[in-house]
């Protein structure tokens, strides 16, 4: 009976135990593969042919060794670089850079290229607006043909308006945009100057009211061609100051409240001047000047408009101003220095 005991009771522990091993059966098995990827990695790599050699780098930098045959990396961009860079295409080492403009020269003419500069593309421009049978256009024509010989970058555009309707259209237009008063030919006009009527003779630079040009005088008429080509050469680097003229005007004499007003500045120069202002100022009240515009330009041989769009006062009283007449200055400044200037003088009204 006691041993029937016991052996249940062996029974029964290593039946335990059993359970037990099954219940960890997942951590055993992850052990076993453990271990059977440890052994397949000792096996690799006991396999491999030997450890590195410290022989093969250069012990001590961190640059590897090259092979004999392979070329060091400066000379190789080098030699990369030379196969890279074309060669001339059509010259042998043997020829100039002389020889190189005679090919160009001759690859323009083959494909019909004038030599000189081609219409439409010279440096300047002169119109001359002429009638037939008039002998003042025949004596600047005359003239004309001696300075397009003498200035080969000149091109020279003629429009007969007495017999040609496109031609006279043409002119009625550009009289439009320069502000010219047309009345008689010849009119010749180069860059921002116009001249009316000519004189085969030398003159000063002198403006014509009635034209609204300048008078047409072969030395005025060939400076404004030099001018334009940009060869003229000024003895005198100030004497611009001595051949500018300031003309200011207002639209109306007399503003209401609130109306609008223009001023208007008309520059006339006998050079080009660069960077100058154009300013206005005037109508002070209690609340300060109620004009006061400035204008950057760069001056034009010849006639420059400058127009500023103001208003009369919006209410009399509370801003200090009262009917009657106020100043207005016009002035033309480089530089902070002041070259003309003019004082006019509107009327204000109120409604």
């Amino acid at each position: 009976m006691k041993r029937r005991y016991m052996y249940c009771f062996i029974t029964k522990y290593y039946y335990k135990k059993l359970c037990l091993i099954m219940d960890n059966r997942g951590l055993i098995i992850g052990l076993a593969l453990v271990m059977a990827v440890g052994v397949y990695v000792g096996y690799t790599l006991t396999s491999v042919s030997g450890p590195l050699k410290c022989e093969e780098l250069t012990c001590g930098d961190d640059t590897l060794a090259l092979p004999e045959d392979v070329s060091e990396p400066e000379d190789l961009m080098q030699e990369n670089k030379k196969a890279e860079e074309p060669e001339p295409l059509g010259l042998s080492e043997n020829n100039s850079a002389e020889n190189d403009t005679t090919d160009s020269n001759e690859t323009a003419n083959e494909i019909g290229e004038p030599e000189g500069s081609i219409r439409g593309m010279k440096d300047a421009i002169l119109e001359l607006f002429w009638g037939e049978g008039c002998p003042e256009c025949a004596t600047e024509k005359d003239f004309l043909a001696e300075m397009e010989e003498r200035y080969p970058d000149l091109e020279i555009m003629m429009y007969e308006v007495n017999a040609d309707e496109d031609n006279l259209k043409l002119f009625m237009e550009r009289c439009d945009e320069m502000g010219l008063g047309c009345g008689n030919v010849p009119v010749t006009i180069i860059g921002n100057t116009a001249f009316a009527k000519f004189r085969d003779y030398e003159g000063d630079f002198t403006y014509h009211k009635q034209e609204k040009a300048f008078v047409g005088y072969r030395n005025q008429i060939e400076t404004s061609i030099m001018n334009e080509l940009g060869i003229l050469e000024y003895d005198d680097p100030d004497g611009w100051k001595d051949g500018i003229r300031l003309i200011a005007s207002t639209d109306k004499e007399i503003y209401y409240e609130k109306g609008p007003m223009e001023i208007t500045a008309v520059i006339r120069s006998e050079r080009d001047v660069n960077s100058c202002y154009v300013a206005t100022r005037g109508v002070v009240g209690g609340t300060g000047p109620y004009v006061n515009g400035r204008e950057w330009v760069h001056l034009k041989r010849g006639e420059n408009k400058v127009v500023f769009k103001e208003s009369a006062p919006r209410c009399f009283g509370c801003g200090g101003f009262k009917p009657g007449v106020y100043p207005i200055d016009v002035w033309l400044e480089k530089d902070e220095e002041i070259i003309e200037s003019i004082a006019l003088r509107i009327k204000i009204e109120d409604l």
